[in-house]
């Protein structure tokens, strides 16, 4: 009997081909696009949830909070040696460890200088108490108690040593400063998984002596703890906050409280608000089932224009006795052998991309449709269950339709498409969704714009950045070495650099608003502003010959700088009432120069007011090197770079950092946002143009009598189109009203997460509409074209 109905389900659905493909395309381009969605949500949440003891794996964390008891911000670390002190004195922790993620170069080949660049996880035995790994050469859990010793991932050993046998040798280190090191190799470990925060090429094992002591924090450092099964974790945090005001007497950091964070949340709840990674589950989430309700109302829409189409032949079969198990089972089975199709399809599609859609994560997925059987039935059930489900509707119809309606091709619920809620609901959710998320895409597009041109106070492009380092006496001749080679045009020493370096910060109260205003001081040289390219405002730079422009300190008080010229940003000059060349007791310094404000990080948060003091280039023992090279030449000033430093250098490791590259990494993840979305709004617009397309049948099937009785008496194609295209063109606007809202709530929301925001772009928004808009009427026009050309004789014969 089944074997009946899947050839029926076969014949009926491969006779007409336009039904048949545009079901297939629209069924395959959404599901595929759900699978990997999907794949990226279900590796997001699974983050450290492999680990054997990870209801009971906790991070150690910090609270600070101001003198008036309002928090201040929260800390990933504790101080030194607390998880040690904690498991001594309650009995409820079991084990603890601490762990610092670091970098390091190995030097594998004295001769030919081959090195491994290794990320590594710098921690004691203890961690193998707490976190399981798996050995595949020697034992991780036994060191050479007086050397460091390091545990290679299998990847990284087969990266950087193919097959030699490294176990029991040593290397040495290339660091970035200060003198070498000895590892001892003593073990090979499988990886660490990717879907783990402690992701690592190589574990470093080295005895951990710290002890916990309250008068001499605070020294962040990252520390897990081991509880008891079945420990009340409120209770236990509540136990941590009564035993650390017990110890610290003094109440020197009263104002300092801990907590504990389970290992399960690290990844996807450390952050809160808008830049909590929860925030891109709940948009791919939200992405997922959109685009499965999408294909389901189109499917709908095209099961509701085939069933009307076939209405004469379902009356026929009443007739003849079919019963209502008999249609309903049909209609299943033709949207189980649709479905069943669009699977095979879209899992053939997801296979060979998946490996595209990694390389452009840059990460590996490690839960896949692939990889996890779990997964693939669930989908598949899940899949099937909406087959079903959507199948009663265009059956429950063709059920209810009285023999003498169907045989004159009509349905009970449907007398007109048009003048249908459901129809209508279903064209006008579908074209508002992808209008939103198409609203979306383009105010993306325009933020990143103006990202990318926003004037940052200096010019990132062909500045180079070696960060903080010890010039062991040798700054001056190094930076006039550089400044020798034709490819570097400038170079400065300075405390602050973009995204590097480090500030000293002062607050001072505000004469015109009353209110503590926060800035950042820092020394550099006098090249600074030649070098950044700062632009300056008003004033004059500072200069070298100038007495009272370089930083000096009173004799009696080596820690207090003498009042001496300085630069500072306009927003400093704004918010204190400064004027150029007057002394302020604010300040402390003497303003010489104006310059325009600085953006020396991201553009999600205010640009924070600099005053820069000059120093002459003898006095640089430690700081950041900022290299400006000409334009086309960067890769020969990075070659001289590297030449001339290990020179001065020869047992460091060199690091040099394109500042134009930093930039940009601040809105990688807004970038991949915005690509993510203009794909799956691609993938939505074309689904909605399949259900206009699938309407469009429906309707001109309804009105296929009506358009050859106007052909006949003379009307043009212009007024057949116009006729049909109407009705569509008024859901659209109607889209169009309810989309306009949502999508302007929205992208106000995302562009509040910039301090520096482009208004929301209302004209962006009529130009998507109208493009959209003259899609839907190519859509409908070719369609209705189709149907005005065929002989008015073949439309009117009746069956």
């Amino acid at each position: 009997m089944m074997n009946h109905f899947f050839k029926t389900a076969w014949r009926n659905i491969t006779h007409d081909r336009t039904y048949f493909l545009t079901n297939i395309i629209g069924l395959t381009v959404g599901l595929f696009s759900f699978m990997l969605l999907a794949s990226l949500l279900f590796n997001e949440l699974s983050y450290d949830r492999q680990w054997i003891h990870k209801d009971e794996l906790f991070r150690v964390r910090s609270i600070f909070y101001d003198a008036d008891g309002k928090e201040r911000f929260k800390s990933e670390t504790a101080p030194i040696g607390l998880a040690k002190a904690l498991r001594r004195d309650l009995v409820e922790i079991e084990g603890e460890t601490n762990v610092l993620q670091h970098q390091q170069v190995l030097l594998l080949n004295s001769q030919t200088k081959a090195t491994a660049n290794l990320n590594l996880l710098i921690t004691d035995s203890t961690f193998f108490n707490l976190f399981e790994t798996q050995a595949l050469s020697g034992n991780p859990k036994q060191t050479v108690g007086h050397m460091k010793n390091l545990i290679l991932t299998a990847s990284a050993y087969k990266r950087y040593f193919g097959e030699k046998e490294v176990v029991s040798q040593t290397y040495e280190t290339l660091p970035l400063e200060g003198e070498s090191e000895t590892y001892y190799i003593s073990a090979i470990i499988a990886d660490i998984p990717h879907n783990s925060h402690l992701h690592a090429d190589a574990i470093l094992v080295q005895p951990n002596n710290d002890n916990f002591v309250p008068a001499k924090h605070y020294t962040p450092q990252t520390q897990y703890i081991k509880v008891a099964k079945g420990t009340d974790i409120l209770a236990l945090n509540n136990k941590i906050k009564a035993w650390y005001n017990s110890i610290n007497s003094d109440g020197k950091f009263e104002n300092n409280t801990f907590f504990l964070q389970s290992i399960k949340d690290i990844h996807l709840r450390t952050e809160t608000g808008w830049s909590s990674p929860m925030r891109d589950i709940y948009l791919l989430a939200t992405i997922s089932i959109l685009i499965l309700v999408l294909i389901s109302f189109n499917y709908i829409n095209l099961n509701f224009a085939q069933a009307l189409k076939q209405s004469t032949n379902t009356g026929v079969r009443k007739v003849l006795g079919a019963t209502q198990k008999h249609i309903y089972t049909q209609s299943a089975t033709e949207s189980i052998v649709f479905f069943g199709l669009a699977l095979i399809f879209a899992l053939g599609a997801y296979i060979l991309f998946i490996p595209v859609f990694e390389n452009y994560l840059g990460y590996p997925l490690t839960m896949t449709f692939t990889s996890s059987l779990t997964m693939l039935l669930s989908l598949s059930f899940f899949w099937f269950s909406i087959a079903l489900l959507i199948s009663t509707l265009a059956a429950s119809s063709l059920v209810k339709t009285k023999v003498t309606t169907a045989l004159k091709k009509k349905l009970v619920i449907l007398s007109l498409p048009l003048k249908m809620g459901l129809t209508r609901f279903l064209v006008v959710f579908q074209f508002t969704t992808a209008l939103i998320i198409v609203f979306g895409m383009f105010a993306m597009r325009a933020q990143l714009n103006y990202i990318g041109n926003k004037n940052l106070g200096y010019n990132p492009k062909n500045l180079l950045l070696i960060d903080f380092s010890d010039w062991e006496g040798h700054a001056q001749r190094f930076k006039q070495t550089l400044l020798q080679q034709p490819s570097i045009s400038s170079a400065s020493y300075s405390q602050w650099a973009p995204f590097g370096g480090y500030v000293d910060f002062d607050k001072v109260k505000s004469p015109s608003t009353n209110k503590e205003e926060t800035f950042g001081k820092f020394v550099a040289d006098f090249d600074l502003p030649q070098t950044l390219q700062l632009d300056l405002k008003e004033g004059r730079y500072l200069q070298s010959d100038y007495a009272m422009d370089r930083l000096t300190f009173d004799p009696d008080d080596t820690k207090d700088a003498i009042r001496t010229n300085v630069l500072v940003t306009a927003n400093i000059l704004t918010q204190l009432n400064l004027r150029v060349d007057e002394e302020s007791s604010l300040i402390r310094h003497k303003p010489v120069g104006v310059l325009t404000d600085v953006l020396g990080a991201s553009l999600h948060y205010p640009s924070l007011g600099m005053m820069i003091q000059g120093q002459s280039d003898w006095a640089w023992d430690q700081g950041c090197l900022l290299i400006r090279v000409n334009e086309g030449q960067e890769r020969e000033a990075e070659i001289a770079i590297t030449n001339i430093y290990k020179t001065f250098f020869p047992s460091r490791t060199l690091m040099i950092k394109q500042v134009e590259n930093l930039v940009n990494q601040q809105y990688i993840k807004e970038k991949k946002q915005y690509q993510q979305l203009a794909f799956f709004s691609s993938i939505s617009l074309f689904i909605a143009l399949i259900g206009i397309f699938g309407l469009t049948t429906f309707t001109l099937q309804q009105r296929v009598k009506e358009i050859g009785i106007r052909r006949i008496l003379g009307a043009s194609l212009r007024t057949v189109i116009r006729l049909i295209s109407d009705s569509f063109l008024r859901l659209l606007v109607i889209s169009f009203l309810l989309a306009f809202p949502v999508a302007w709530w929205l992208v106000g929301k995302w562009l509040d997460n910039f301090t520096y925001r482009i208004d929301i772009p209302y004209f962006t928004f009529i130009l998507a509409g109208i493009s959209v808009l003259m899609l839907t009427l190519i859509v409908v026009s070719t369609k209705v074209l189709k149907t005005a050309k065929a002989n008015p004789v073949d439309s009117l014969r009746d069956e």
